[in-house]
């Protein structure tokens, strides 16, 4: 009642504030952050290899937890607008406040590093199908590798577009029953697609980045919010879903489930995603941690988006005096993270934060911050 008094405009309905995306919770911030954090350490160790040393031993793909992770908080927003208004321009709100966050950095991103690439011969074709998402969407992409990045953020960008509209269109003519069927629609057809790619062509190339192929990946990430709403009990045994999600993604990384037989190449990806799913609910019992600790973790999680774009540039930029023998590995390492820290600060500060300032409001309501109750009872208080 406070809330109305004070800013004489209702409030959104506690009941359908399902999304976690309204205030940073520290669970999503370790998750975020060990993503992007496994992510740099994976093309660290490439780009050393490349120079002869072959000793960081390898980690899970923080690219399939980013996936989960943005089908969880996108998959809480679309909930809350098929479960109060979906209407066209509540749609509309969505795609542009989604839009605004990630192809302003995208764009900038790509331009700076398309302009002085001297070996890219077509960059006129090159701008039209990165500017249009297309450079992965249903083909591999270029044979240049030019923005290697950008593969995942093509599926999030479809997967947005494309299930946003059937889910909410289901939803308005189907009620809860349309929701279901638009998740299910993204977790089958993406897997069938897969099962019909042919068994010699190479898995990373062909399946794994191609956009039509995993966008089952973020759909995952929906089912852990819509299970979310529903106060589900998976959410309450938290220490049972940590151990079996640990126990398939260790299950992964020791290789268990080889790539080798149309089977496994299609259900694979499907396994990693409900591994690292199985830990969401433990995450979300993580209290904030204090210190310089709990700081650190937010920051990264915070600039992971331009952490993620810039990355790789730079490193194979930093890593070419160690390539010619001129600078010690460690050194040309040490200088490529410290101006990618550097550069994703800056840009959250001066044009990220800016932007998102900018973007329209989802509603017109009051949106509280307050943990309803009924979600406490669905996760518990922190541990």
């Amino acid at each position: 009642m406070t809330a109305v008094a004070l800013n004489k405009q209702p409030v959104l309905p506690e009941n359908l504030a399902v999304n976690l995306a309204r205030s940073r919770v520290f669970g999503l911030d370790v998750l975020r952050a060990l993503a992007i954090a496994t992510v740099v350490y994976g093309h660290c160790g490439d780009m050393v290899a490349s120079v002869g040393h072959v000793f960081f031993p390898p980690l899970l793909d923080g690219v399939e937890l980013f996936f989960v992770l943005s089908g969880f908080l996108i998959g809480g927003l679309l909930i809350e607008i098929a479960e109060y208004q979906p209407t066209p321009l509540a749609w509309l709100m969505f795609m542009v406040r989604r839009w605004m966050r990630t192809l302003p950095a995208y764009f900038v991103v790509g331009i700076a590093t398309l302009v002085p690439s001297s070996h890219i011969e077509h960059k006129i074709d090159h701008a039209v199908t990165y500017g249009l998402l297309l450079q992965n969407f249903a083909w591999p992409m270029p044979e240049d590798n030019w923005f290697a990045v950008s593969w995942s953020l093509t599926i999030e960008e479809w997967f947005y577009l494309l299930f946003s509209v059937v889910f909410l269109l289901s939803a308005r003519f189907l009620g809860r029953r349309g929701q279901w069927l638009a998740i299910s629609i993204f977790l089958i057809l993406p897997l069938l697609a897969r099962f019909a790619t042919p068994v010699a062509l190479p898995w990373d190339l062909y399946v794994r980045k191609i956009v039509v192929l995993r966008l089952d990946a973020i759909a995952y990430g929906v089912v852990l919010a819509r299970a979310f709403a529903d106060r589900s009990v998976f959410f309450g045994a938290w220490k049972l879903t940590l151990a079996v999600g640990v126990t398939i993604l260790g299950g992964v990384w020791n290789g268990l489930f080889p790539l080798d037989g149309i089977a496994l190449r299609s259900i694979y990806p499907c396994i990693g995603a409900m591994g690292w799913a199985l830990c969401f609910p433990a995450a979300l019992r993580l209290a904030q941690a204090s210190g310089l600790l709990g700081r650190f973790i937010v920051r990264v999680s915070q600039q992971s988006y331009v952490i993620y774009l810039i990355h790789l540039p730079l490193l194979s930029l930093f890593m070419r005096p160690a390539i010619n023998g001129s600078l010690p590995w460690q050194l040309s390492v040490l200088g490529a993270l410290v101006t990618i820290w550097v550069i994703s600060f800056i840009s959250l500060r001066f044009f990220e934060g800016p932007i998102l300032a900018l973007r329209p409001r989802q509603w017109n309501f009051v949106q509280t911050t307050q943990t309803p109750p009924d979600r406490l009872a669905a996760i518990g208080p922190p541990a």
